[in-house]
């Protein structure tokens, strides 16, 4: 749609049961002159499993982009929202034996959060040269974000948490960051290489409970980036000179294309990250908290992924590795560099398969995994089954189902902290339970409208209704969902 004048309208709508709801609408045309104009809404939302665990968000966005003869400019804004309400997990859990996991007693019956985020973006590029083939010139580049989370929790504090900070009843925690960030610099743009150079400046400001922090950071970036028809190379690096801890990352990828089947896929992510500013300080109901010598998280990511094709087979070769060191987690009471996740190791290797025969196709996926502290499943093993193709002579509707199974060998349950919106991966069971993920999709197509009839967490029939999934959260029934999507041109 992008490269059409004519206006593109998608809507999709999509419902089911345990109340679930899926909206997205999406219009966008582009005009003389280089105007090109895109709005999106989303929404999503369920009543969920268990008692007092609805949520729903909403996002919406709007795009305009300008190109001129030696210019470009686009902006970009959007609006996200997030309600969600917290259980803590059900009461007793031999009741599932009776009645329905929707009826069982929960923790909490008064405990939810209300997120608001707004980004603001603005991209511009000035060419000094005539030559519109090349760049020689400027980039600027703004954004303006916006986070503003409210909690609430109505309970006998005391009986829950060790310590209560205000108010023994009602906690009522607000948190608030802006961050607003500027970058300018130079770039150029020849034949199959383009490279930037940029200044950057970003300042944030934290606030909670009349608190207020806030900091101005400095630094630059650096990217280069090659690509012609078969290679595509990219190298940035980023460091702050000032503020931010002096904090640093390093990235690359190479994508190296051999024919139609063969294709190698490499990236490379080195970082000294500093903390998130949530991290540094808190002064909640239930927690409080503020860090006294922060220090740099340290972290290097490869990964590798092989396409091609052999004896009429599809196949991908993946291989992910991982390697941390001093990164912040939460363990209870406040975050630590030192706990047993704080310096992990994991190595991930992946083989999916393919073939197809009639509309026919079958997906085998095996997947396996080592962790130096191993709370993911070790081993996943499975397959997909697709057919697709159309019906009749006149090849007006198109059909279209699959069957995908997934088995995962031994995953650990993690508790969830509805304060701080985040699972606590440091305190977990040592228990491992096995997984059976099991979903199914049926539907049709007539030229731009579709119909499809989905069926999720299908393996909840293989598993005992006891066991947990996270800590207090038994493993979520089963879920049919119907939906429709429909593009419409000019």
């Amino acid at each position: 749609p992008v490269f059409s004048g004519l206006p593109f309208v998608g809507f999709n709508y999509a419902f089911g049961t345990q109340g679930a709801q899926h909206l997205n609408l999406k219009y966008c045309q582009s005009f003389k002159r280089g105007l090109f104009i895109g709005l999106s809404y989303d929404v999503n939302s369920l009543k969920g499993y268990v008692r007092n665990s609805q949520w729903i968000n909403r996002k919406a966005e709007i795009s305009l982009s300008k190109i001129g003869r030696r210019f470009r400019s686009q902006a970009l804004c959007n609006y996200y929202t997030d309600s969600r309400q917290f259980s803590g997990g059900i009461l007793n859990d031999s009741l599932l034996s009776f009645v329905g996991l929707g009826l069982v007693p929960v923790v909490k019956d008064s405990c939810s959060a209300l997120v608001k985020q707004q980004h603001l973006q603005w991209k511009n590029e000035l060419n000094f040269s005539k030559d519109s083939s090349r760049f020689i010139g400027l980039y600027h580049r703004s954004s303006l974000d916006n986070f503003d989370r409210f909690y609430a929790e109505r309970d006998t504090l005391l009986g829950f948490y060790g310590a209560v900070n205000y108010d023994s009843t009602l906690t009522q925690d607000r948190t608030e960051l802006s961050t607003l960030k500027n970058a300018l610099g130079f770039g150029v743009r020849w034949n199959h290489w383009d490279m930037e150079l940029m200044s950057n400046a970003d300042f944030w400001r934290y606030r909670m409970r009349g608190v207020q922090h806030d900091t101005l950071e400095l630094g630059f970036s650096w990217a280069l980036h090659y690509r012609n028809n078969r290679t595509n190379a990219f190298i940035s690096f980023a460091k702050n000179f000032i503020g931010g801890f002096q904090a640093s990352s390093l990235k690359g990828h190479f994508l190296r294309t051999f024919n139609r089947d063969q294709a190698l896929n490499l990236k490379v992510a080195i970082g000294l990250d500093a903390p998130d500013v949530m991290q540094r300080f808190y002064l909640g109901n239930t927690f409080l908290w503020t860090m006294v010598q922060p220090v740099l998280q340290k972290t290097a990511m490869v990964q590798a992924l092989f396409k091609g094709k052999v004896l009429g087979f599809d196949y991908q070769l993946g291989v992910n590795g991982l390697i941390s060191r001093d990164v912040y987690q939460f363990n209870g009471l406040a975050w630590d560099h030192q706990s047993s996740l704080s310096n992990q190791q994991v190595l991930h290797l992946e083989v999916k398969l393919g073939r197809t025969w009639k509309g026919w196709t079958i997906e085998p996926h095996l997947t396996t995994l080592w962790q130096k502290v191993a709370i993911l499943p070790k081993m996943g093993l499975g397959t997909g089954i697709v057919y697709q193709g159309y019906i009749g002579s006149t090849k007006n509707l198109y059909f279209f189902t699959k069957l995908k199974y997934m088995y995962y060998m031994d995953y650990k349950t993690l508790g969830f902290i509805p304060q701080l919106s985040l699972f606590d991966v440091v305190n977990f069971s040592n228990t491992g339970f096995n997984y059976h993920g099991l979903n199914a999709l049926i539907g049709f197509k007539v030229k731009t409208f579709q119909f499809y009839l989905a069926g999720e967490n299908l393996g909840s029939f293989f598993m005992e209704n006891q066991q947990r999934l996270f800590v207090g959260l038994p493993v979520p029934s089963w879920q049919l969902k119907l939906g429709i999507t429909w593009f419409f041109w000019n």
